[in-house]
């Protein structure tokens, strides 16, 4: 997203610009990329982690929440930065959380996205 921000930053010399294409750019790439992590372990790992998991409640829990409230447990866990984003992909793929529940829950990561498109295109003005 640094690099993002600083190839808009030099292509365009006005904020908005850099802003408004550079944080569209990066959201839809980064979509696109953790929904595709998370359908991997969702359709490849799941019946193997399954079978590690089906016996502690602790899972079976969490699993339950992330299925009533996925949409608002994704946004929250997002906003996170203590939680890597390629682990939570793949952590969340084998719990039973909706496609639709997971990349609503991935707006949670444009706040964090906006300040290091920022930084990146602060970079690109200096001389």
């Amino acid at each position: 997203m640094l690099f993002t921000g600083f190839v808009f930053g030099q292509a365009y010399k006005h904020f908005a610009g850099v802003i408004g294409l550079a944080s569209l750019t990066a959201f839809i790439g980064m979509e696109i990329g953790s929904t595709a992590a998370m359908l991997v372990a969702r359709y490849i790992f799941k019946d193997i982690v399954h079978d590690y998991t089906k016996d502690h409640k602790q899972f079976i829990a969490i699993d339950k929440v992330i299925k009533k409230k996925g949409a608002k447990i994704m946004f929250l866990l997002r906003l996170t930065p203590l939680v890597p984003f390629n682990f939570l992909n793949y952590g969340v793929g084998i719990s039973s959380i909706t496609v639709k529940d997971f990349m609503i829950g991935n707006c949670g990561m444009i706040p964090e996205m906006l300040v290091l498109i920022y930084i990146g295109s602060a970079f690109s003005n200096l001389k």
